[in-house]
């Protein structure tokens, strides 16, 4: 039986760094498998009324991680969905070990460089407003990975596969998951 047409079990989470496809993939998948879509950064921008970057200029960092773990702990209530999380998300402890309760995890990793081209014209990354951006994000991402491979699923995110390649990937893994991820529902 093709992944598209089992149902869900659980929710799945795209964990990563800013800019590694979490948004777009976790939409493509959670739309091949006929379920919805959450993004914590998008809800709590809906939620608090200002984009991120203006709660952390004017409520800070710490702030901000706090409505990240009550928005998530809200997305992983209820029906099985495709979860995007803030690159900060799955850095801490409680949040891991929420998601690895109630969902599978997937990583979309992706080199300093691939990063840097999909997030260095934008400026709603509060975190890369520093005076050497790259070197900001080169360092995140090596105090990241190592919370980062704790995930269940890993996939490499890469410029030269075309967007349908990345989400093939993502279904395949999700079929070829060990069965004890318990992903989807036993087929009748």
């Amino acid at each position: 039986m093709s992944v598209t047409h089992r149902t869900l079990k659980k929710p799945i989470v795209f964990v990563g760094m800013m800019g590694c496809g979490k948004t777009t993939v976790g939409q493509a998948v959670a739309k091949r498998l006929k379920v919805p879509f959450f993004d914590t950064d998008s809800e709590i921008v809906r939620i608090e009324g200002v984009p991120i970057t203006e709660l952390f200029e004017k409520f800070g960092e710490a702030y901000f991680r706090e409505r990240e773990s009550t928005v998530l702990a809200d997305c992983l209530c209820g029906r099985p969905r495709s979860i995007a999380v803030g690159g900060g998300v799955y850095l801490q402890e409680a949040n891991r070990k929420l998601i690895d309760c109630h969902a599978v995890s997937i990583w979309l990793k992706a080199e300093v460089d691939v990063l840097w081209h999909r997030v260095k014209h934008k400026g709603t990354r509060p975190l890369l407003r520093t005076s050497d951006p790259y070197r900001t994000l080169e360092q995140l991402v090596a105090e990241r990975s190592p919370s980062y491979q704790r995930a269940k699923i890993h996939i490499e995110s890469e410029n030269r596969i075309p967007f349908d390649g990345m989400i093939e990937r993502t279904m395949r893994a999700l079929r070829m998951a060990p069965a004890h991820y318990d992903i989807f529902e036993a087929p009748c």
